[in-house]
This record gives C-alpha cells, structure tokens and sequence, in this order.
C-alpha cells in the first residue's frame, strides 16, 4: 500500500470520496507501478469507489521476479542496470543477493574460524537464503518488506532498513542465486551472463584498482572466485532460460534483445493482458 492519502484515511473516508490529490496520485504514470496506477484510475471509473480499496490490493503485488547470475566480472551489473532497468521503468525493482551476507559472528561459527581472513564468502551458505525467499513470497502476496542490507567491510547488517515495496517486477542480482534450489523456485524467469574467465579477470582488476594491487587481485581471483566459479556458480546455468554473452566490453550483451522480449512476454502472461 503506497503511503499517503489512503493510507492516512483508510477505508471509511475513502468511502467518503478521495480528494482530487488522491486521484491524481493514482493516475500520474510516472509514479511508481506506472500500470498499476492507470489500472488503479480505470477501476475508480469502471467499479466505482467502493470496490477500489480491495482491487487495489490485488494489484499492488509482484507479478514476475526476474534472476540474473553469472561469474565475478561478467556483467550482471551492466545488464540489470543498462538494459532491464530502463526497458521496464518504474515497474520494476532490483533487490541484490550481496544484500543477504550472514554477519561475522554466523560466519564465524558456521565455517568454524576466528578471523575475517579467514571467511569464504564464496559459497551458497555464506547468505541468509531463507529471508530472502520469505521476502520473495511476502512481495508476490501483496506485503511490503524491510530489508537490512549487509554492510562490506563491516561484517553487520544496517540498523536503518531498506522499504521495499511490491512493483510488478522484482530483479534479483547474485552470482549464487541458482546455485540455491529454494531461490531457483521462486524466480519465474532465470538468466546467465557469460563472460570467459580471461575478460573477468581483467574487469575485477580493473574495478579493485582503488584498493588492491594488480598482483592481490589475481591472486584472490585464482585462489577465492575461479574454485567457487567452477564448484558453484558455472553448474547453475543450467536453470537459465537464456543466457547471455557479455565478453566485449562497450558491445551489448548478445542475447539481451530476447531476454527483454520474454520479460515483456512473461508480464503479459501474468497481467492476463
């Protein structure tokens, strides 16, 4: 439910008649759930102001999440933010599986070690899979959700949380989503950025310039990323229903046009339009 009138007044008042601020909130497309919204106005008229809480209720709701995975360095990134994000505008919202890291302290006891150095964030378990797929359903009910992130570097979670609210679609960005069977389940449309160890290589040195040596970046790439590529990340392309190649730089990703095609595809299917 978005904040704002509605949720200040509640039914009763609703009943009553909604301000023209109200009115005009709900058919301003460039809002957020920009559909929605205009479904929204078209129910005012078409059911009148008594039905229109609860049919809001059945609009405001996750219609379609969306994963996208793929190695360190291939460009998940580049797609969700260059091409799905602005094909979809403001019916979709991106939700990172980085977002989900364990403290130190779980770290610490479930890998049983007793220093920072010592953690591999590298593996499926290092996350909170659990809340995120309790997050993932809550949103495809209708529900909002809080999200503490996981702070880099500081090993704890926000103490501020994240709202997330229901938008048509939510994208998932993580190299170990499919690598997990309880988030494979939930995502209705899965896709893999490739890109060859070589090209992966030199964008993580590229982007870690700032606070690693070229020499600790291929380090950490040999001994960290490429075993947990190979073990975990690599085999889980076999849930994608597209997988795209990212390995030029300043090209667009070969395969993109289809995935928006689908996504596009997939909303329709799901909106029953």
């Amino acid at each position: 439910m978005p904040e704002g009138w509605f949720a200040r007044t509640g039914r009763k008042a609703f009943d009553a008649g909604p301000p023209a601020a109200a009115i005009s909130w709900y058919a301003d497309p460039s809002r957020a759930g920009g559909w929605q919204c205009n479904r929204a106005w078209a129910i005012v008229h078409d059911l009148g102001q008594q039905d229109f809480l609860d049919e809001w209720w059945g609009l405001m709701r996750t219609l379609l999440i969306v994963g996208v995975s793929g190695g360190s360095g291939a460009g998940k990134h580049l797609v969700i933010h260059d091409y799905l994000v602005p094909a979809l505008g403001h019916s979709a919202r991106v939700i990172e599986h980085d977002w989900y890291y364990r403290e130190f302290e779980d770290l610490y006891r479930m890998q049983g070690v007793s220093s920072r150095a010592d953690i591999n964030y590298d593996r499926p378990d290092a996350y909170e899979n659990e809340l995120l797929v309790h997050h993932l359903k809550r949103l495809v009910a209708g529900e909002t959700v809080e999200i503490h992130r996981y702070r880099k570097g500081v090993g704890l979670r926000e103490i501020e949380p994240v709202r997330i609210e229901p938008q048509e679609v939510i994208i998932l960005d993580g190299m170990m989503l499919f690598a997990v069977p309880e988030l494979v389940r939930q995502v209705h449309l899965r896709a893999y950025v490739h890109a060859s160890d070589q090209v992966r290589l030199q964008r993580r040195v590229r982007r870690d310039i700032a606070f690693s040596t070229v020499d600790e970046s291929v380090i950490r790439f040999q001994r960290d990323v490429l075993p947990a590529h190979r073990r975990y990340v690599e085999p889980s392309a076999v849930h994608a229903g597209y997988i795209l190649v990212n390995s030029r730089d300043g090209c667009a990703p070969e395969g993109i046009q289809e995935l928006v095609s689908g996504i596009d595809a997939a909303l329709r299917r799901r909106r029953g339009s």
